[in-house]
């Protein structure tokens, strides 16, 4: 296990906005089997599972406060893959987090070795958890919550790990937010969700980069991300290269975020030497990336982790949905936000994007003198 901060010295630099905070009452939430409820006591430890990509990971940080008013004392730790371990170490209210053994997500994918699964068992079984909250019903994460000894393991119905389950909830409407199916997790811990769910990251841990970054950035850094997760979904990159131009013309240093595959199509499609791409900063690590998007003064991309990230740490995000999920999975961060929703990128324009960039209130179009 990788502490991050002792428990009580984390929770007082992190959490104290959310302590003895009130939630709302209970909605009505259907639910397949819940064992009984009842207090697990002052001081257990929980384990939140979550196998997913970076973008989960984000999500996952809007329970931590709400387990934190519920059980002040308890212990939460992330168990995740290497990949997201990164960005779970921004989450307030997680005091250590346990990786998956090996360089890869490959427990989660099922081309780890045995021997590799058996050591995250073992290792996690020494932490003797009390509860498992699972964010996703991947049935290997499921297992290993289950080896692990953890008495409580709450997870969505949807497939194979149902039956090491000890709470099952039923599985939410893909139409619903991401947030609020997160935390029907919670209801058989007597947690209802408050009246206002948002993700939240603390970019304390990224100090050093930051501060190495700002001399790289220019002074009004803003961040684009031109590219879908989803093949067939982009807006044309013509069109983003115009966003930028324009973006430049108003005072602004765009900073292209995505893939070296993708920012080299940047940069063959039109480049400029004030531009910055995010994977020549620094050694292009996912902490760089995230510690280069929390001092933008805006994000405007594609639904992407990296546009949660910038919802997270309270940049305005412009959200660029075509047509994606826009009712599932829109800005749901600290910061203002404002969307585009299309059927198709067909037809979208920089002057679409522009638009809408406007109804942030940042003042997007003053002008340096």
């Amino acid at each position: 296990m990788f502490p991050l901060l002792p428990s009580r010295q984390r929770r007082e630099q992190t959490s104290g906005a959310y302590r003895g905070r009130r939630t709302s009452a209970s909605p009505s939430l259907p639910a397949l089997r819940l064992s009984r409820l009842e207090d697990e006591g002052p001081s257990h430890k929980i384990l939140v599972v979550s196998p997913g990509d970076a973008s989960e990971m984000v999500f996952a940080s809007a329970l931590m406060p709400l387990l934190r008013a519920r059980y002040p004392r308890c212990e939460i730790s992330m168990l995740c893959g290497p990949r997201s371990a990164s960005i779970a170490a921004l989450i307030p209210d997680v005091d250590a987090i346990e990786m998956t053994a090996g360089n890869s997500n490959a427990l989660w994918r099922g081309r780890g070795a045995l021997g590799s699964f058996a050591q995250s068992v073992v290792r996690v079984r020494k932490e003797h958890f009390d509860i498992a909250v699972l964010l996703s019903p991947e049935w290997r994460a499921t297992l290993v919550a289950t080896l692990a000894g953890a008495r409580r393991r709450i997870g969505h119905a949807g497939g194979l790990g149902d039956r090491f389950l000890t709470d099952v909830i039923a599985a939410g409407r893909e139409i619903r937010p991401v947030l609020h199916e997160l935390t029907d997790l919670l209801a058989p811990l007597a947690i209802w969700k408050p009246e206002l769910l948002r993700y939240q990251l603390n970019a304390a841990p990224l100090s050093s980069r930051r501060e190495r970054f700002r001399l790289l950035l220019g002074s009004r850094p803003v961040s684009l991300r031109p590219f879908s997760a989803i093949r067939g979904e982009s807006v044309d990159l013509k069109q983003w290269i115009r966003v930028a131009v324009e973006l430049g013309r108003r005072g602004f240093d765009p900073l292209w975020i995505g893939s070296p595959s993708e920012l080299n199509a940047v940069h063959r499609a039109a480049g400029s030497a004030a531009w910055r791409y995010v994977n020549k900063l620094g050694g292009g690590s996912s902490s760089d990336a995230a510690a280069a998007i929390s001092l933008s003064h805006l994000f405007i991309g594609h639904d992407s982790s990296s546009l949660h990230l910038a919802g997270a740490f309270g940049v305005p995000v412009v959200g660029v949905y075509t047509p994606g999920q826009p009712m599932r999975r829109f800005p749901q961060g600290t910061g203002d936000s404002v969307m585009l929703s299309r059927g198709s990128p067909a037809g979208v324009t920089s002057r679409d994007i522009l638009s809408v960039v406007d109804e942030l209130p940042i003042a997007p179009r003053l002008q340096l003198v």
